[in-house]
């Protein structure tokens, strides 16, 4: 368990062994950005967890709640800094927020 942003939403991160070389799994949950010192405790934890990544080099799998676009450069930060790459193509539509009104549908997460 981590605690990446030192507040409530700790972040579930360990490994599992996986043929010779371990797997790294980070579980995370953010807050949201609604209010100034939120925005900054999510940045927090997710630039942590980048840098958590790159102390431990190796075969990582991270995902969760991180209250981010593809879009944002919180994100483009946390694949720059940790090596990551994304998964889903960014053209892919696939809301995950507000899916049944399609006016607010974004992916997030």
């Amino acid at each position: 368990m981590r605690n990446l942003s030192t507040d409530v939403l700790p972040s579930l991160v360990g490994s599992l062994q996986f043929g010779v070389q371990p797997l790294m799994l980070a579980a995370v949950h953010t807050h949201w950005p609604l209010l100034p010192g939120l925005m900054h405790r999510r940045d927090l934890a997710v630039s942590r967890l980048a840098q958590e990544i790159r102390q431990h080099p190796g075969p990582w799998i991270a995902g969760g709640d991180f209250n981010l676009t593809p879009y944002s450069p919180v994100f483009g930060a946390l694949l720059e800094v940790s090596g990551l790459l994304e998964t889903r193509s960014r053209g892919a539509w696939a809301p995950s927020w507000a899916a049944d009104f399609w006016p607010l549908a974004m992916r997030i997460d």
